[in-house]
């Protein structure tokens, strides 16, 4: 959860930090949220997010240029919220979970899925970038995983036993993910899984 509508940036945006200065490049990150992964074909962010990480201020502000915009931008924003945390770090994301990026900081890649979709998609995308808190991460680089969450089974589950949003359904980890039985046997599953997704 960003909190702060002067951390996103448009592609054009993204690119003129990067090409002023390379360093920019650390702190500037794809921003995947739900609609890109079922309007954009490639299921790739359409916009860039500053993102500091967990940076004191004073390693963030060697970032001069994104630093500058999010204290022109953020700063003032949040000034105004009830929560101290916010407040006080305003140059951070305001819910950032450190424990997942640091659980996918040695994937090639992550399984994700949009929390509210009219589609059934399952995708695999690269971790360094910053997920909305609508993209639902899983950690895992299997095949197999894959098949077996992007399997009709799995779907009927979480019709069965998730709420509904509006038209789309409502992917809930508690109750879709962590209840749904695994097969103790995945042989064949990966393959089907590849050709599949192909």
């Amino acid at each position: 959860i960003v909190v702060g509508k002067g951390f996103i940036l448009t592609p054009d945006q993204a690119k003129s930090l990067i090409d002023q200065d390379a360093a920019n490049s650390e702190v500037i990150l794809p921003y995947l949220n739900g609609k890109d992964l079922s309007s954009n074909p490639y299921q790739k962010a359409t916009r860039s997010v500053i993102n500091f990480g967990n940076l004191p201020v004073e390693r963030a502000r060697e970032y001069t240029t994104p630093f500058e915009i999010v204290e022109t931008l953020v700063k003032p924003e949040r000034a105004h919220s009830k929560r101290k945390n916010h407040r006080n770090r305003w140059w951070v994301h305001a819910e950032h979970r450190p424990g997942m990026y640091s659980a996918i900081d040695s994937n090639q890649k992550v399984l994700v899925k949009g929390q509210v979709s009219n589609t059934w998609a399952w995708v695999f995308v690269k971790p360094r970038q910053v997920f909305d808190q609508m993209v639902i991460v899983f950690t895992t680089e299997e095949w197999s995983e894959y098949g077996v969450l992007q399997s009709f089974l799995h779907r009927e589950w979480m019709w069965t036993f998730s709420p509904t949003l509006g038209t789309g359904d409502r992917y809930t980890p508690t109750s879709c993910y962590e209840t749904y039985p695994r097969p103790t046997c995945k042989t064949g599953i990966e393959r089907v899984a590849k050709s599949f997704h192909r």
